[in-house]
């Protein structure tokens, strides 16, 4: 058996990758452009299965998997479900924490791996290319995030509001309103 591995330095805390991928099937289909969708079957939590599709060499591809380890900002280990478990039985994201943020690491395991490294060469390095493509694309995205404003769930937004009152007369010919905080 042969691993695949890829790591890369993300400027973001270990909760944040981790809630990242909690929330795949919203962030899958932007996270690579080979990606097509995500689901989770059951919730993302241990012994539920999720089915996630892809673009393998312009085709498309649909996998199975069951979550068989998740520790909250840490782990997340998959395994793949017949037939797909035939020449991968699975995988692992690892997140370790960093003093500038995270090391997160994508793992696939591959049966005759020597004769997968043999007789598809090219297929071998598609897959470590699109996984080196994944961290990359990982990283911009939570980069960005952590740089722009936060966007505000309707809640807050409406709490923000109740504490604003915006004055009703607007002076002629001025151009701004006067804003009032009420505490």
């Amino acid at each position: 058996m042969i691993a695949l591995k890829e790591s890369i330095e993300i400027r973001s805390a270990p909760e944040e990758v981790f809630d990242w991928f909690r929330n795949l099937d919203k962030n899958y289909a932007g996270w690579h452009s080979d990606h097509i969708k995500w689901i989770f079957e059951g919730g993302f939590r241990e012994g539920a299965r999720c089915q996630y599709e892809e673009r393998l060499h312009g085709d498309p591809h649909i996998a199975r998997a069951t979550l068989v380890r998740i520790e909250k900002d840490r782990l997340i280990e998959f395994r793949h479900i017949f037939p797909l478990s035939i020449v991968c039985p699975g995988g692992s994201f690892t997140i370790e924490r960093r003093a500038d943020g995270s090391l997160f690491t994508a793992t696939l395991r591959f049966r005759a791996g020597w004769l997968f490294s043999v007789l598809m060469p090219r297929r071998v390095d598609a897959v470590k290319h699109h996984m080196k493509e994944e961290g990359q694309n990982l990283k911009r995205l939570l980069e960005r995030t952590a740089t722009e404003p936060r966007c505000r769930s309707e809640h807050e937004i409406s709490r923000l509001r109740s504490h604003i009152h915006f004055s009703e007369k607007v002076p002629e010919g001025s151009e701004t309103t006067d804003v009032q905080t009420r505490t």
